[in-house]
Order: structure tokens, then C-alpha cells, then sequence
């Protein structure tokens, strides 16, 4: 939902204004939780601290830094293989420059030396089901760790798989360049590809002041938030469950299994699927924070999601 004191415009467009020598800390967090009523069960918890710094700007966009400079993770959480795959991918890169080209309006263009990080995130990760699979019986049996390794090796080949792993450069930066009204709201009837939804989308400035939001902290910061819900009945949650686990190819026993979890709720029950995106910027476009969340709803039982950004320091105008 947009802020209660946010003030309307024609139209918000998320377009840079860095300078050279601009930098940015921020921390990333990554959540996943289960709720059953009154119950919560956390299943992964972790931060990840990062620096980012513009180290030229010129008229046909940017270059950008990311250094990673502190990892903390939720040791009450036995079993966390995302918060363990991170940690030992954070450890092999921790203090090396990541160098991201931007365009004039701070679009990410390209991972520019993501060649040379491309084995410590390969062998972090697998530093980490080795480390992971023993404390799980029978994971062996249902997704075999020379199968997943086989497959993350293949993902993180290119430039592009690389950029999949550094999800909050792409969670700040995925709204730069585009344009958007106060709200709008669609309806989508569904493919063979895609289900039925419905999605809201709600941009504007922010108000500073006694008055003003929380967020705001100068004149023109502004914001996005996008927030999309999907129900699916029948055949259709089948079908949704069993591409969980799809990146491990059809038909193997993973999909399978998360599917027949779910038989009850493919029978007659709905399963809800809200997703959103929150982002608020600096007024020179700079992110201020953001928060990708996804909540699968069935009945009194949710699963949540939550990845989000907030910055802990800036320096501008470094001339």
C-alpha cells in the first residue's frame, strides 16, 4: 500500500543522478519463515553487509563496485543451507571488487568481471552441501548432491547466472530506467505459461516534515511498490508445487515429494500467492530501501519469504 502522506504525481521515474565517487552501505537480509496460527518456525535467516561505490560516471552511464564486508547468520537454525551456501560464498569474496557497468539512468548493463568470481561462488557452494548433506538423512536419496552440484556448476557458467546469485544488486537496481503512474491496477486471465492474478502497482513522491512519512528524509525521495495475488485451485496447485522443484528436471523425486505434501490442498482448497515489492529512493535515485516479499497462503498455514534492503550509510558529492 502507498503512505497515507504520500503526495501524488503525473508520473514517477526512477533515473539516477550519481556521482563519481559516490558510495553507499548497505545490509541485505534474507527470511524464510513457516506460520501456522499462532506458530512460527524459522527456516533460514541471514545478512549480508555490502559497499557500493560509483567509480566513473560519464554521460553514457556508470561503474559501479560491490564489495561484501560482513556476514551474520541465525545459529539457532540448524539446518539453513541458504544461510550456509551464502556464508561460504561470502568468505572466498569478502573485500574483492565486483565491477557492474550501469546506463545513464542506472539500469544494470553488465557484470563486468564476473568471470573472475565465478569459481568461489561454485566452490562455496559446494563447500556447503558437503557440509550440509550429512546432517540430513535420507536428503541423499531424494535430491542426490552430485545431481545438484552438476547443475549449479552448469547455472553459474555465465554472466547471467552470476547475477542470479547477487540477488540485491538486481532487487535495487530493477526499477531504474522505467516510468510509472500513481497506480495502476491490471487483471491477467492466464496462459499455458502463467496463472491468473491481479496486480497492483502505486509510485509518487513522499512528504518530509512533522507531517511527512517515515521514509522520507529530503525533498522528492519518492517510492514504488508493486503487489501481485494469485489463487490457484485444482490442477492448477499441482502444477505449481511440482515447479518448485523443477530446476532439478522433470520428474525427479523432489518435485514428487513437495507435491504429494500438498495432495490435501490440491483436492479443495485454494492456495494464495502474494508477492511484493517495496522500494523507496533518495531523490537522486539512489535506493534508500527495498523489500521483495512472497507469501504462500493455505488457509490458517503460510509460508513467508522476505528479502530486503536498507542503507547504513551514504557519502555524496565526493568531488
Amino acid at each position: 500500500m502507498a503512505p497515507a502522506d504520500s503526495v501524488a504525481a503525473d508520473s514517477t521515474d526512477v533515473v539516477a543522478y550519481f556521482c563519481n565517487r559516490d558510495t553507499m552501505e548497505y545490509r541485505f537480509m534474507a527470511t524464510k519463515k513457516d506460520i501456522n496460527g499462532n506458530d512460527t518456525v524459522w527456516r533460514s535467516a541471514y545478512a549480508i553487509d555490502f559497499m557500493l561505490c560509483i567509480t566513473d560516471s560519464t554521460a553514457d552511464g556508470y561503474r559501479m563496485e560491490y564489495v561484501a564486508t560482513d556476514f551474520v547468520r541465525m545459529d539457532t537454525i540448524s539446518a539453513d543451507a541458504q544461510a550456509l551456501m551464502h556464508q561460504r560464498v561470502f568468505e572466498r569474496i569478502k573485500g574483492k571488487k565486483l565491477v557492474f557497468q550501469l546506463s545513464e539512468v542506472g539500469e544494470v548493463l553488465a557484470f563486468v568481471n564476473w568471470s573472475d568470481i565465478r569459481d568461489d561462488v561454485i566452490q562455496g557452494i559446494f563447500t556447503a552441501y558437503n557440509e550440509f548433506y550429512p546432517k540430513i538423512p535420507g536428503l541423499e536419496e531424494l535430491v542426490p548432491k552430485g545431481q545438484l552440484m552438476g547443475i549449479v556448476s552448469q547455472s553459474y557458467q555465465t554472466e547471467e547466472g552470476l547475477m542470479e546469485w547477487f540477488k540485491e544488486i538486481e532487487l535495487l537496481f530493477n526499477a531504474h530506467g522505467r516510468s510509472y503512474a500513481p497506480m495502476t491496477e491490471t487483471e491477467d486471465e492466464g496462459s499455458d505459461t502463467e496463472f491468473p492474478s491481479s496486480s497492483m502497482v502505486v509510485a509518487g513522491l513522499e512528504k518530509t516534515g512533522n507531517d511527512g512519512d517515515k521514509d522520507a528524509e529530503f525533498d522528492d525521495d519518492y517510492y514504488v511498490m508493486a503487489e501481485t495475488e494469485t489463487r490457484l485451485k485444482g490442477d492448477d496447485i499441482k502444477t505449481f508445487f511440482l515447479s518448485k522443484g523443477a530446476v532439478l528436471g522433470e520428474g525427479n523425486m523432489l518435485s514428487k515429494t513437495i507435491a504429494e505434501l500438498h495432495a490435501d490442498d490440491i483436492a479443495d482448497k485454494e492456495v494464495v500467492v502474494d508477492d511484493g515489492y517495496y522500494l523507496h529512493l533518495f531523490f537522486n535515485g539512489w535506493p534508500k530501501s527495498m523489500e521483495s516479499r512472497n507469501e504462500e497462503i493455505i488457509g490458517d498455514a503460510k509460508t513467508v519469504e522476505d528479502r530486503s534492503v536498507d542503507w547504513l550509510s551514504r557519502s555524496w558529492n565526493n568531488f
